[in-house]
């Protein structure tokens, strides 16, 4: 519960008597709900259940339309009827340190909260439904989200990517027709093989190569925070070089898809379908593929189909957009940054934390990315499910962070 230097307000109480814990699986229920009755911005119809996206807001002004926060926290919620619990996740209780620890300084920054459907497709429409009917709830000067990244080792250094550049996303659909054929016989004009020879050219050609500069800048932070090999210093410094440099990479080398990544456009098949697939004795005239395409985020979805309809080199498949999600590259506060580094090399000597990394792109934060507020994806440190270790070093973290960020919050600059 919040001391007597902390901000007490019903919300606050109800959110700390959550997490202090001792109820059961029910009654942890029926309080979440509670507190999403109290805090709710909207509802959305979730698998034909009710679920609920609620923004909780804490220090100064209790009204949030009213002054953007300075930090707005995201997390993932459970309240599955069949789960049995309601976990408000480890980014819940750094937010409740957080908004104590806020209290004690001379210039008491607003933090807000905002809670989500755990489940990718729930967080997408909950999110989604804050974004377009309630976007002055988004407002904020800097959002801090839950990393969807990995920790990437290598020589010794575990990589902790910070993501503050996220990829949009689109899913485009190939679609082809051919000549209706007997099975016994074989043909480049068969819908099946324009898709396989599509996609087989995909595979083995790629996109072309972009040095952006959010892409060197991760590359010279890579340099200056560990050994890094020769090859960071040509990824650095131009296009020519950088694709030298790649194509000079072992493919076991842990940094070889990550750094690909940040100077790709990617499409991952992940659907292939024909027309009358059982039809006896026939080849089907007509068939797509369905492709998961990944954009850098000063790339266009247009700029993103030209580079596909020139490595497909098939005028006659059609390429359509959809589902398209926005990309996300805005330098977050240097204080907050700063104190989240801080915070991170500060736990153990083979930490690096590496900001401006190319997030795989998370359905919420295409999302928040609306709002216009800067984006940091804080990254796991050890996985909060796993061994004690892990679970130590991440807990460890969240401390180190509850006692950083409010110093960096309480800056000008921020």
């Amino acid at each position: 519960m919040p001391d007597e230097q902390a901000p007490s307000t019903p919300a606050l109480d109800l959110f700390l008597s959550l997490l202090n814990g001792g109820q059961t699986p029910g009654e942890q229920l029926d309080i979440v709900r509670a507190f999403l009755r109290q805090r709710a911005a909207v509802e959305v119809a979730l698998n034909g259940e009710v679920g609920a996206a609620a923004i909780f807001v804490s220090g100064g002004s209790d009204d949030s339309a009213a002054n953007a926060p300075d930090l707005l926290m995201t997390a993932p919620i459970d309240t599955r009827h069949d789960s049995g619990r309601a976990d408000l996740s480890a980014m819940a209780a750094l937010f409740a340190d957080l908004a104590q620890a806020t209290a004690r300084l001379s210039r008491a920054p607003r933090l807000a909260f905002l809670a989500f459907e755990e489940d990718a497709a729930g967080a997408q429409k909950s999110v989604r439904a804050i974004a377009v009917e309630h976007p002055e709830l988004l407002k904020a000067r800097a959002i801090l989200t839950p990393s969807r990244d990995g920790t990437i080792e290598r020589q010794g250094v575990r990589l902790l990517p910070i993501a503050t550049a996220f990829k949009g996303r689109a899913i485009v659909e190939l679609a082809a027709t051919g000549a209706r054929l007997n099975a016994g016989h074989t043909s480049t004009a068969s819908a099946a093989y324009r898709l396989t020879r599509a996609l087989l050219r995909l595979a083995n050609q790629g996109l072309p190569l972009h040095a952006s500069p959010q892409a060197k800048s991760m590359f010279k932070a890579m340099r200056r925070r560990f050994d890094a090999p020769a090859y960071l210093r040509a990824l650095a410094s131009g296009k020519l070089l950088a694709g030298m440099a790649l194509d000079s990479l072992d493919a076991d080398d842990p940094l070889a898809a990550p750094c690909a990544a940040a100077l790709h456009n990617t499409a991952a098949p992940i659907a292939l379908t024909l027309a009358d697939p059982h039809a006896p004795g026939l080849i089907p005239d007509q068939g797509r593929a369905l492709l998961d395409c990944r954009r850098l985020p000063e790339q266009t979805t247009s700029a993103l189909l030209l580079e596909l309809r020139a490595c497909l080199d098939d005028d006659q498949l059609t390429l359509t957009a959809r589902d398209e999600l926005t990309a996300a590259c805005e330098t977050p506060p240097a204080p907050i940054l700063d104190a989240i580094e801080r915070a991170l090399i500060g736990l153990s000597d083979d930490l690096c934390p590496l900001p401006h990394w190319f997030s795989a792109h998370a359905p919420d934060a295409a999302f928040l990315a609306r709002a216009g507020a800067p984006l940091v994806g804080l990254p796991f440190v050890g996985d909060p499910n796993g061994d004690s270790a892990a679970q130590s070093l991440w807990t460890r973290a969240l401390s180190a962070l509850s006692e950083a960020l409010p110093t960096a919050l309480d800056s000008p600059s921020v």
